[in-house]
């Protein structure tokens, strides 16, 4: 079947739209916002490079104007409408995601094969950092610099400590409780987020096609490159995905598209081929 052909102006204005970059700073912040923005581009990332701002601040502020950076905090760390978790790197994920990133965290534990030399070396540490964050509540990694229980070796020093709340926090016995001077500070995640205890995770093959669909909605249409490098986590989903991708054009759920004056095939989904039409229409139609 030949490929529909799609004009290159109608794939720009549907991305900047997914971006939600089409009107930058039209619309005032509100929470429902916040989370469709967020839902639409899959992860708003984080980064601990701190020039003018933090990078996650700034990249609201860039499609919603000035707003209040301590409700965007409230939003995230007490209403919990997102959470941090590994996207493409780490990212505010949407709560509504939270079956398939529980997927993610679930298999995490098999599949980062790089771990088990550290897990074998420290079973003590993942032991009792969770224990003393059961126990005290929210703690940072510099609340157990120094701390030794009677009795204990030498385990309990920072660089393991750090290993093991990473490992924690990636395979979902912890979350990120809030932050304070951007430092994080972990708690248990059905504590923090009592809800996760009623959310069963999805099956793996449930999480592939998500996956595959949630990075073409949010750039309306893409190469098979463009879509390899959205969303890259987990890393070891690669054949999943590629799996997924074929059931999904066998299935008619994903489009072969042509766009005009791009080299190679291009990929969208089936129900956003009206959306791509009417941003062609609409892009044709605008000024300059």
């Amino acid at each position: 079947m030949p490929r529909r052909p799609v004009p290159l102006r109608a794939v720009r204005t549907l991305f900047l739209e997914r971006q939600h970059l089409a009107t930058p700073r039209a619309r005032t912040l509100s929470a429902g916002r916040l989370v469709r923005f967020v839902e639409d581009v899959g992860g708003l990332q984080l980064d601990s490079i701190n020039v003018l701002d933090r990078a996650h601040y700034l990249t609201v502020w860039s499609r919603f104007g000035p707003y209040d950076r301590a409700w965007l905090d409230r939003v995230v760390y007490r209403r919990r409408l997102l959470f941090e978790y590994w996207a493409h790197a780490a990212c505010l994920v949407p709560t509504t995601m939270l079956p398939w990133w529980r997927r993610a965290m679930l298999d995490y534990r098999v599949r980062h094969t790089g771990w088990s030399d550290w897990l074998r070396r420290n079973p003590k540490t993942l032991v009792q950092v969770k224990t003393a964050i059961a126990s005290n509540g929210p703690m940072s990694g510099a609340d157990f610099e120094g701390r030794r229980p009677a009795g204990a070796g030498g385990w309990w020093s920072w660089r393991p400590v750090q290993h093991g709340l990473h490992y924690l926090w990636m395979t979902g016995a912890l979350t990120v409780h809030s932050r304070r001077h951007f430092h994080k500070r972990y708690d248990l995640l059905e504590r923090a987020i009592p809800a996760v205890a009623d959310v069963p995770a999805v099956s793996a093959a449930e999480f592939a096609r998500w996956h595959v669909e949630r990075s073409l909605h949010a750039m309306g249409a893409a190469s098979e490159r463009d879509l390899a490098g959205y969303l890259t986590f987990p890393r070891s989903l690669h054949a999943a995905r590629r799996t997924a991708l074929r059931a999904m054009l066998e299935r008619g759920e994903i489009a072969e598209i042509a766009v005009e004056g791009a080299p190679g095939g291009w990929l969208a989904l089936t129900r956003d081929l009206p959306a791509l039409a009417r941003a062609g229409r609409a892009a044709a139609s605008s000024p300059g």
